[in-house]
């Protein structure tokens, strides 16, 4: 336990350093120093820098994955044959689009991770197509499969996921400027809501 611990704290302050410095700024040393231990023991854990990252993105990735089961949303990509974007409902859409906001705002590590990628993006094509992965293109193509189970149009499904997902994009820049996360779910709430009703509208052929 004592050694899962240890890995868990690396990956946390190692993180923390890569969202304030960049991560070719950070060197080994320095995240041996932040976890408080020294550099030969960090590497009873980690072969290298490279592994600490590769073991952060599977942690990353393990929580998007988990967050989506608990919250009944598909975890896999769209495909036609797949039932697991079917059965969706825009109140339970709307939960698990609340809870991802909190998640990468308010958990530490999500936040940093989200943090480093906006900074990194422009350092390097990897970690630009990560940005695009996690935060930008990723989930507004993520978006636009489940609605497309809804409306069966790929062009208003694009629509509805940049109505939908803009806002809470631009959410994370509020929360990382100062705004406080009672007052982003009090935003989110009341453009979900609004969001909701025109929705319906959409199903209905009202719009």
């Amino acid at each position: 336990m004592r050694g899962i611990n240890t890995k868990s704290r690396i990956q946390e302050q190692a993180l923390k350093l890569f969202a304030k410095s960049g991560y070719d700024a950070v060197g080994v040393a320095e995240i041996a120093d932040a976890v408080q231990i020294k550099a030969p023991s960090l590497y009873k854990h980690y072969k290298s820098k490279r592994e600490i990252f590769e073991s952060i993105i599977e942690r990353v990735n393990k929580a998007d994955y988990d967050k989506a089961h608990e919250n009944d949303m598909p975890e896999e990509e769209y495909r036609k044959d797949s039932g697991s974007y079917k059965g969706l409902d825009i109140d339970g859409i709307v939960k698990y689009a609340r809870e991802m906001l909190v998640h990468w705002t308010e958990d530490e590590f999500f936040c940093n991770f989200r943090r480093m990628l906006s900074l990194e993006q422009y350092n390097s094509q990897e970690m630009k197509n990560m940005y695009a992965q996690y935060i930008s293109s990723g989930p507004l193509g993520y978006m636009t499969d489940v609605f497309f189970e809804f409306v069966h149009d790929g062009k208003l499904a694009e629509t509805l996921s940049l109505e939908f997902y803009a806002p809470m994009f631009m959410m994370y820049s509020l929360y990382d400027g100062g705004t406080d996360i009672k007052t982003l779910c009090e935003m989110f709430d009341a453009y979900a809501d609004n969001f909701k009703q025109n929705f319906q509208k959409y199903l209905k052929g009202a719009i």
